[in-house]
């Protein structure tokens, strides 16, 4: 369904913080903000 780094992935912090999500063409579709990062 989405292609992801799993390196990339396994190193994302353990802190608060905001995300985008983007479509094929690269515009932003979603804001988001997490606790936690690596579990979001």
């Amino acid at each position: 369904m989405y292609n992801m780094d799993k390196e990339k992935l396994n190193n994302l912090p353990k802190q608060p913080g905001c995300y985008l999500m983007k479509n094929k063409e690269g515009e932003i579709i979603y804001v988001g903000k997490a606790k936690n990062l690596f579990n979001r």
